[in-house]
């Protein structure tokens, strides 16, 4: 693979300045690559993404590629297929989940090509492709597309702040928040790249659509300082949207992304419970003991909070998946997680993969290819809640919480699960836990826990 990285020579958090937004092409989402066997294509399309520093999350049945494609930005879904049967299931699953950027590369004959395209692909080519050509045919495609994504959820939520994107309304700290249209174009379009410097140009072209940068900067800077002020609750709160000086502006905090029948605003149990304080008892139990029991007690706080749930904190050894601790599972699936499940195609393995808090809506899907999930769903368990632990640019495990309503999680609860996985992840990068030396000199007890 020859072909240089883009995002590596930047320097400008992925968004370059006014010459690049025509030349070069940085995604803001992820790519899934589908396929039903291992091959020379999919291995090229892996290379391809890596080379340009593209996030790459892959699934091998229809149903783990629209799961996939709608757990958060996705960018392009390509689909490297050996049977044209996969092929055209994939391709409408797909676009179940998203109306992102689809290429197909398989061997078809005209009247399954025709099927692909009428099931929304947008690009269907042969696989005899070399990495060059196959990358100038990915760029084009998304080279309309890469900043059109629209959220495939109802909120955006970031501490205290809520954007109802279906309202189109602004929360703080529980109370409204007026802004104008290009204010909130403005934040919605900042939130959607969190953390990521994005130059003044770059704004202009995309909340004004205008590139007569010079004429519009003023009033770009105008507008930012509103945004600013309005989102600022006290004198002493954190500005949400920080400078940087000579470049542009960033929003400075981790966004997460809701449900579209989640309320945003409605209050939980976990309110009545006050959050600070149980966020304190965790982090004092994980300081006080063991990360296995202080683990556990954190699984147990979490489960008791939001009344009707179950939790487990999974981690990865040996390609599988195994239980660390647990709280409210039905006894399959413990007996299942036992030995531990495969890692291929799990969405605990997704979310990793996001590096993001990542919820499913409705598992039922996952039941038919996961014993694990079956196990749950048989039990009336509806909705999951992941959050992935990470320790030392490590992917070590995840935070589960699954729940029998047939809606998300609300804000509060993902922010508390949040901030858990937070504080579990701190905890793994204690030089004294030797915990994959613990759990093979004792899988049994570790994987049920103490309760």
């Amino acid at each position: 693979m020859t072909a240089p990285s883009v995002a590596k020579n930047r320097g400008l958090g992925g968004i370059g300045g006014p010459e690049e937004l025509l030349r070069h092409l940085t995604l803001d989402g992820v790519v899934v690559l589908a396929s039903d066997a291992p091959s020379e294509l999919a291995g090229t399309v892996r290379l391809l993404c890596r080379d340009k520093d593209w996030s790459v999350v892959e699934a091998d049945t229809p149903d783990q590629a629209s799961w996939a494609a709608g757990a958060r930005k996705t960018s392009l879904v390509v689909i490297a297929g050996t049977d044209p049967g996969f092929v055209l299931k994939t391709v409408a699953a797909v676009r179940r989940s998203t109306a992102s950027s689809l290429a197909v590369f398989a061997q078809l004959s005209g009247a399954e090509r025709k099927a692909a395209l009428v099931a929304g692909a947008d690009l269907v080519l042969p696989p005899a492709l070399d990495a060059g050509e196959l990358g100038d045919h990915l760029e084009a495609l998304l080279r309309h597309s890469a900043d059109t994504w629209e959220p495939q959820v109802r909120y955006l939520t970031s501490a205290s702040l809520v954007i109802d994107l279906w309202a189109r309304e602004c929360q703080l700290d529980g109370r409204e928040v007026r802004l104008s249209r290009t204010e909130y174009e403005l934040l919605i379009f900042l939130m959607r790249h969190p953390r990521q410097v994005i130059t003044i140009e770059k704004i202009i072209q995309r909340v004004w659509s205008s590139r007569a940068y010079h004429h519009q900067i003023n009033a770009a800077r105008i507008a930012i300082s509103r945004l600013r002020t309005k989102l600022t609750a006290t004198p002493a709160s954190r500005p949400l949207i920080a400078s940087v000086r000579g470049i542009g502006y960033k929003f400075d905090g981790p966004v997460l992304e809701i449900g579209d029948r989640a309320s945003g605003g409605h209050e939980s149990e976990l309110g009545s419970l006050r959050l600070s304080t149980m966020v304190l008892d965790v982090a004092a139990a994980l300081q006080e003991r063991s990360f296995a029991a202080g683990a556990q007690y954190a699984v147990d706080t979490i489960v008791s909070a939001t009344g009707g749930s179950a939790g487990a904190i999974f981690y990865l050894a040996g390609g599988r998946i195994h239980l660390l601790v647990e709280r409210g599972n039905p006894a399959r699936f413990r007996e299942l997680m036992r030995a531990g499940v495969p890692v291929r195609g799990r969405a605990e393995v997704h979310s990793l993969d996001l590096r993001q808090a990542t919820q499913i809506d409705d598992i039922t899907p996952l039941a038919r290819t996961s014993e694990t999930v079956r196990a749950m769903s048989m039990q009336g368990f509806h909705s999951y809640l992941y959050v992935p632990l990470i320790t030392g640019g490590r992917k070590w495990g995840g935070l589960r919480l699954a729940s029998r309503a047939t809606r998300p999680f609300d804000p509060l609860v993902t922010t508390f699960c949040s901030a858990v996985g937070a504080m579990l992840s701190m905890k793994l990068k204690n030089p004294e836990i030797a915990l994959a030396d613990q759990v093979r000199a004792e899988p049994l007890r570790i994987a049920v826990g103490a309760r």
